[in-house]
């Protein structure tokens, strides 16, 4: 099996190939510059450098969010576009749970979470237990202050991973046990396609055009509408 995987759902890009269980390349770029003009370019360099010819995929591993909407619909495009032309399965995977898959030496519960602005996180509760990650409390949009408040009950440690720690750390310390709260470096926060192409490689795949992203909420211009409706 040689598994593609895209992640675009962030500010960073990653994209990976995994062949029979092994990684066989990661090219993860942190470069300003919008997703629909980097891609392309970062998977044909992938799979060139590791003389892989698309012919020879037999799965596409994308994060379907939560995360940035544009970055979801690019990489979205890009992996169903691939998998149709191809004609492989297309496996979608939480980046959330991708995140959460990346503290490797970590036992227990996981809290991965995206900054979302206004106070409100992407978030959801992991539970690792050796090589299995399994969701605990599913991923969602929410106030992380009115969030974190539910998870006072939980008699376990709980590893906090993401990128913007720095700007919610004192949230966490506010709501929650200093004793059982863990803050991961924010380099163990890097989306890495690499887990997403391992998380990705035993779930069965959909057909191209059964393929959804996860937005987890509504657009802004939505959310104006609908006010605007309520108004009225």
């Amino acid at each position: 099996m040689t598994i593609l995987a895209i992640d675009t759902s962030h500010h960073i890009l990653s994209v990976a190939l995994r062949r029979n269980g092994s990684t066989l390349g990661e090219l993860t770029t942190f470069v300003k510059q919008h997703h629909s003009v980097r891609a392309m370019p970062a998977i044909e360099q992938l799979m060139t450098s590791c003389g892989i010819d698309p012919s020879e995929l037999t799965k596409i591993v994308v994060a379907e969010g939560p995360g940035s909407y544009t970055g979801l619909r690019i990489g979205g495009t890009i992996a169903k576009t691939m998998a149709w032309s191809l004609q492989i399965p297309l496996v979608g995977i939480s980046s959330l749970a991708a995140l959460a898959g990346q503290a490797h030496l970590w036992e227990g519960l996981v809290l991965p979470f995206f900054d979302a602005r206004r106070g409100t996180v992407f978030t959801g509760l992991y539970r690792r237990n050796e090589s299995t990650l399994t969701s605990v409390e599913g991923d969602r949009h929410v106030n992380l202050a009115e969030w974190i408040p539910s998870l006072r009950d939980v008699d376990e440690h709980i590893l906090i991973i993401s990128d913007a720690i720095a700007t919610h750390r004192e949230v966490f310390e506010q709501h929650m046990s200093g004793d059982l709260i863990r803050f991961a470096p924010v380099d163990v926060a890097i989306p890495r396609a690499s887990v997403l192409a391992q998380l990705g490689e035993n779930v069965v795949g959909v057909s191209a055009h059964a393929y959804v992203p996860q937005y987890r909420r509504l657009p802004e211009a939505e959310v104006n509408w609908l006010r605007t409706q309520k108004e009225h």
